[in-house]
């Protein structure tokens, strides 16, 4: 009865108007009662499209009665459409949980969603015995679904104890028995009970799929058309039809019977959509052949058409993502995946791409529930751990599965080599070791890991162990050339140089393309401090991978040790002159460091000699030149200007984040916010919500609304995901507004990167300028001990106690100098140090190459004018 009855009924002044309002309630129910009950005399008949309008019809008359609701998810059920009757019941779960629990349960079971059935049912009382049957029933289902077999079986002979004709009953059973691998058993019981009750298709169907897996044709064709002449006829394909049709025309092929194979496979066909599956198939066709585009037009087109097909629409996100539409990709994927049912590379895509939007902790939850559904699915359990060791208080979590995983499959040695380096960070070596150990027994040949294996071993001292792994790779992998190089860089850590180099030359000789020789002789030569020969060899290496910056900059940074950086450039620019592989990258480079010199007009008459080149490394190289210009105009305020050399930047990188992150700091410096917010925005649909995306976005505040806002934004984003991108930022400033937390977040950093150096540096800056010179260097010394490296620890510490240690600071100066010969800060902290040391000459020439470097850097030039005077 509506609220509006309720409400006459307790009125006795509107007595006449409650006897009309009556009178059209009982008209109401009466016409609803007659659509349901010829929806029901449709359906018996096949005709389940008549069957539809009718129960809409009456849902059209009485839109609150749950029983019209069941009457239509039921007709969902019999014609196969399981979703529809899940998303049509959902909605009335809560109020009705006693009315829909049971169908509800039974959508999800055939869907395959076993762990939403379960969830269903769990609070779920039976009201009589059929709604017990039904129960038992479901509750087998839902085990079978989940992999106990074992445990179904016997929920299904104990429910066919009480009903031994419940037909669901007995199918569940022969579908356990089949997955167990008993057929003959399985084939018994339907027999048993076809005889009892008669013919049934679905179980008839069952029976033709045993017979033809025991190559049995002649039964399985009796069987099947059997099943089909038992079928009543409807106007809906249903899918048990579909289902014995297929399988009767793979068997009549297998028996010769191509013509009646034919016949259906035709009857198929007409009942396929067939433009569907073409256009489907097409776009999967342009996916591998790495046609984009086609295969985009093509599944945008077909959603149109089918905005309800979840498999489309996954397909859709996976191109968007692949084009670098993250925001689109991610939200198609994310919307349309079930992590129950959908296949584990969509779960991976869709994971990936919450990841990079940001939403790490949306996708742990995906991973999460795609594991309850299928706990023993290696991949899911690989992904699951993987990410929960990079979040807060889910290491633990990410450890279990990992194990888990391997448990199931250990042979995948790179979870190893993830746990090992877990272990590592959390100072727990010999677990660390303990994993590496069991992957080099199992996979020797997994070269990441076993480098690391032998790394870890060196660092901690343990010589005869690496020692031990040489040796038996050079025994049992003495044909593998990966091997031979391991091996000659695990005698170079133990100190046998020149067996090492003899076995790379080897390798050099032996495999004279293959460049991961020249790079490891490269790097031997470099730490021997044989410059010459360490560069000549990163070159070969280079010639070999010309299309990767990455060997050719390591030849750079060595030249840059005893060149000025105009020599460098030119050396660079000039490298094509005998290295001809070398023209292009070498150019790029060279042009590289000019446009870091501010050297742009130098650095565009380099690029413009190779303007007519396909090159990605030239469009690189021209997009930092423009977005160099695009800052060097807007610090002049010449904003058309710098606004015109952004766009071109990013016409040659749209990709590229930090481009368009630098169109919105321009926008923003000029002035127009407004304009600047709805770019970031934009960007943000498209990239995501990432840490440099949050980081502009405090900009923008800070121009907008002042520090304290920016950083109540960063704080904000800071306690949802402690991303440490944004803590140097948040950190600066809570500083700058005197927050009292600004320690704190510091202390909150190093917890969420233990072994990263960057927490401790900015806290000892903190310390510092506020006087705590004690402390800071405490705080320094702790950054060191996670990073020897670390240029600002080494160069800061030293400045620290210069006249207190001045040997222990003159060698850290000295460090920090090697490793950035191009610093002009660091190298003046290293002349002034010698020059505390009363090493005046060597001063000298250290600071006037800093002063080449920074020309206009007053400190550095009074720094000099001193030295030079002492001289």
């Amino acid at each position: 009865m509506s609220t509006l009855c309720r409400l006459f009924i307790a009125s006795a002044a509107c007595l006449p108007l409650l006897m009309t309002s009556g009178c059209n309630l009982q008209s109401t129910e009466s016409e609803a009662t007659e659509h349901i009950q010829r929806s029901e005399t449709y359906a018996n008949q096949g005709q389940y499209r008549a069957a539809f309008l009718e129960v809409r019809n009456a849902i059209q008359k009485e839109a609150a009665n749950v029983k019209h609701a069941l009457a239509l998810a039921n007709l969902y059920l019999e014609v196969g459409a399981g979703e529809r009757a899940s998303d049509l019941l959902k909605p009335w779960q809560q109020d009705y949980s006693s009315d829909v629990g049971l169908t509800l349960a039974e959508a999800y079971v055939l869907q395959g969603k076993h762990l939403s059935a379960r969830e269903t049912l769990t609070d779920f009382a039976p009201r009589n015995n059929e709604e017990r049957a039904r129960h038992l029933w479901l509750q087998a289902e839902i085990e079978r679904l989940a992999g106990n077999t074992a445990t179904a079986i016997d929920q299904y002979r104990s429910l066919l104890n009480d009903q031994p004709d419940n037909p669901e009953a007995t199918a569940g059973l022969a579908k356990g028995l089949i997955h167990q691998g008993n057929n003959l058993e399985a084939l018994e019981q339907l027999e048993q009970w076809r005889t009892q009750n008669g013919d049934r298709p679905e179980l008839l169907y069952l029976q033709g799929l045993i017979h033809y897996r025991l190559n049995e044709l002649d039964a399985a064709a009796s069987a099947l058309s059997d099943g089909l002449s038992a079928m009543p006829q409807s106007d809906i394909f249903l899918p048990i039809r579909r289902q014995t049709m297929g399988l009767l025309s793979r068997t009549l092929t297998e028996q010769g019977k191509l013509t009646q194979a034919q016949v259906y496979n035709k009857i198929l066909a007409d009942n396929t959509n067939n433009d569907m599956r073409q256009n489907t198939e097409a776009a999967l066709e342009a996916i591998g052949q790495g046609d984009l585009d086609t295969a985009r037009l093509t599944l945008e087109d077909l959603i149109q058409q089918n905005p309800d097909n979840d498999l489309i629409a996954m397909l859709l996100g996976a191109v968007k993502l692949q084009q670098g539409e993250l925001a689109e990709g991610e939200s198609l994927l994310a919307d349309n995946i079930d992590a129950e049912t959908s296949p584990v590379p969509f779960i991976r895509l869709a994971t990936m791409a919450q990841i990079d939007k940001g939403k790490r902790d949306q996708a742990l939850a995906t991973l999460e529930r795609s594991l309850l559904a299928r706990p023993t699915d290696v991949d899911l359990l690989a992904m699951h751990g993987i990410l929960a060791l990079t979040l807060p208080n889910k290491a633990s979590e990410g450890v279990v599965s990992l194990n888990k995983a391997l448990q199931i499959d250990d042979s995948r040695t790179r979870l190893r080599l993830a746990l090992a380096q877990y272990y590592v960070q959390h100072d727990q070596v010999e677990q660390a070791l303990g994993q590496l150990r069991s992957a080099f027994s199992q996979a020797p040949g997994d070269w990441p890991t076993t480098n690391y294996y032998v790394h870890l071993l060196m660092e901690q001292g343990h010589k005869a162990e690496a020692k031990e792994v040489k040796n038996t790779l050079i025994e049992t992998r003495n044909d593998d050339a990966n091997a031979a190089v391991l091996a000659a860089l695990t005698e170079f850590r133990l100190g046998e140089t020149d067996n090492a180099i003899r076995r790379l030359q080897d390798q050099v000789t032996a495999k004279p393309d293959w460049v991961i020789p020249h790079r490891a002789l490269a790097t031997i030569y470099q730490e021997q401090q044989q410059t010459d020969a360490a560069i000549n060899a990163y070159l070969r290496a280079a010639e070999l991978e010309p299309d990767s910056f990455d060997s050719l900059q390591m030849a750079g940074r060595l030249y840059a040790t005893q060149h000025n950086p105009d020599q460098v450039a030119e050396w660079l620019i000039q490298l094509g002159d005998q290295r001809p592989e070398l023209a292009v990258p070498g150019a790029a480079l060279g042009a590289q460091i000019r446009v870091q010199q501010g050297r742009f007009d130098a650095a565009r008459a380099v690029l413009a000699q190779y303007s007519s080149n396909d090159s990605d490394m030239l469009d690189r190289v021209n997009a930092q030149l423009a977005s160099a210009e695009a800052e060097q105009a807007a610090r002049a305020q010449e904003w058309a200007t710098a606004r015109a050399k952004v766009a071109e930047a990013i016409s040659l990188r749209p990709n590229d984040l930090g481009f368009n992150l630098l169109l919105v700091r321009i926008v923003t410096a000029e002035g127009e916010h407004a304009e600047a917010q709805q770019l970031l925005d934009s960007i943000e649909n498209k990239f995501g919500q990432t840490a440099p995306v949050m980081l502009t976005q405090s900009l923008v505040l800070r121009q907008t609304e002042g520090e304290e806002a920016a950083l109540q934004y960063l704080q904000e984003q800071w306690r949802q995901d402690p991303e440490p991108e944004l803590a140097p930022e948040m950190i600066r400033l809570a500083h700058r507004t005197g927050a009292e937390n600004t320690e704190q977040l510091a202390m909150e950093w190093a917890e969420r990167q233990p072994q990263s150096a960057g927490p401790w540096v900015a806290l000892a800056d903190i310390q510092l300028s506020q006087g705590k010179a004690v402390m800071a260097e405490a705080s320094y010394r702790k950054a060191l001990a996670r990073d020897p490296a670390h240029i600002a620890a080494m160069n800061n510490l030293a400045w620290l106690i210069r006249e207190r240690s001045p040997e222990e600071a003159l060698n850290l100066s000295g460090e920090a100098a090697r490793l950035a010969p191009s610093s002009a800060a660091v190298i003046d902290t290293h002349g002034w140090i010698l020059h505390l040391s009363g090493q005046n000459r060597q001063a000298v020439e250290i600071l006037r190459r800093a002063s080449q470097l920074a020309p206009d850097n007053a400190d550095i030039a009074n720094h000099l004018k001193t030295v030079e005077a002492a001289l």
